[in-house]
């Protein structure tokens, strides 16, 4: 997605997976088309909740969040033991 602000646009993914730190970046799409917002999960407990919340909206998009939110409580299971 290209966003404008002024006169600068900048593309922004959808959907994000910072894997250093184990975090999904979502477009909080709810404020779309007046407001701009990048939400950050840190666990897949919040990556489920955007979700359901719909933070997160249409097919492709949903899909990606749940795979992130899949690779994120891999990644939690993978330190607890």
């Amino acid at each position: 997605m290209n966003v404008t602000i002024g006169k600068k646009s900048t593309h922004f993914r959808t959907v994000a997976f910072d894997s250093a730190r184990n975090i999904v970046l979502l477009i909080e799409q709810r404020l779309l088309p007046h407001e701009f917002k990048i939400i950050a999960t840190h666990d897949f407990r919040e990556t489920a909740r955007a979700i359901t919340d719909m933070i997160v909206r249409g097919a492709g998009a949903i899909g990606a969040t749940a795979a992130y939110g899949l690779a994120q409580g891999a990644a939690a299971f993978a330190v607890a033991t």
